[in-house]
């Protein structure tokens, strides 16, 4: 993994990258479906019923065939749960948003590629929790690791290309404690495909939850020139908690909303 970044970093010093976007028609890249909804109100969700595996909202990119083989495998007995999220933002209302003093060329597929490999700054992330109706700190720890047996703490990998680059991250989460990921990057010239996949099983109280490699946040950024679409998706088999089914639910749905807003937040 080392020696891939290191080469990962000459290339980038020695040829450089050309990853600025041409503006992209987001109606190419969205189910026909929800674009009205999309363009409307900025936001579509969907979240499935037991069983209902299809992904819905995934853009119209080349990495729909990765996705397929980045799905967790739905098992007897268990709850199956996917929440698709498809948000759309000009840049220049993110620069509004943020007070930013950055222009709207600065935001391109590079950026967006060095925010996703900055977990430590996922750290002290704030997020409404549906459970408790109140907004809370959702990791109170969060950094890059060298890999899933040393768990030794790694500054943030965020320089170079990440095309084909495999991480590792811890997380202290506020519902699930400790949480372990390996995460796959794929990026083009206007698409950037991150995959977190645990890497250990996963808890709440002293239930275990979700067993290694059964849950998989999957995130899609589009640069389309003037503006941005961001895709969001859980999948996951997990637990059946009889009589508490919706606090599982309702702290994976909390998750995909503090994503957002963290990523949104960070031009």
């Amino acid at each position: 993994m080392k020696g891939k970044s290191v080469c990962i970093l000459i290339a980038a010093a020695v040829f450089g990258f050309s990853l600025s976007a041409e503006n992209i028609d987001v109606k190419t890249l969205v189910n026909p479906d929800y674009y009205d909804e999309l363009m409307k109100n900025g936001f579509v969700r969907i979240i499935h019923e037991q069983n209902d595996d299809e992904l819905i909202l995934f853009p119209e990119v080349e990495y729909k065939t990765e996705a397929l083989g980045h799905r967790v495998e739905k098992k007897a007995g268990k709850m199956s749960f996917i929440s698709e999220n498809l948000y759309y933002k000009t840049k220049a209302d993110i620069l509004r948003e943020n007070s930013s003093s950055l222009q709207e060329q600065d935001i391109d597929i590079q950026m967006i590629s060095e925010i996703f490999r900055s977990i430590s700054k996922m750290e002290g992330m704030k997020y409404f929790s549906l459970n408790d109706n109140k907004e809370d700190i959702l990791y109170k720890s969060a950094y890059t690791i060298d890999g899933p047996e040393t768990k030794n703490r790694i500054p943030d990998q965020t320089e170079g290309n990440p095309d084909g680059l495999v991480l590792y991250s811890f997380q202290h989460d506020k519902s699930f404690g400790k949480c372990y990921y390996r995460m796959n990057y794929y990026m083009n010239e206007n698409c950037l495909y991150t995959v977190f996949t645990n890497t250990e099983p996963m808890g709440i109280a002293f239930i275990k939850a979700v067993e290694s490699g059964d849950l998989i946040i999957s995130a899609v950024t589009v640069d389309c020139g003037d503006s941005i679409i961001l895709y969001l998706a859980t999948d996951t088999s997990c637990s059946k908690f009889p009589g508490i089914q919706k606090r599982p639910e309702n702290s994976l749905v909390s998750r995909m909303e503090a994503l957002s807003d963290w990523f949104l937040s960070k031009f």
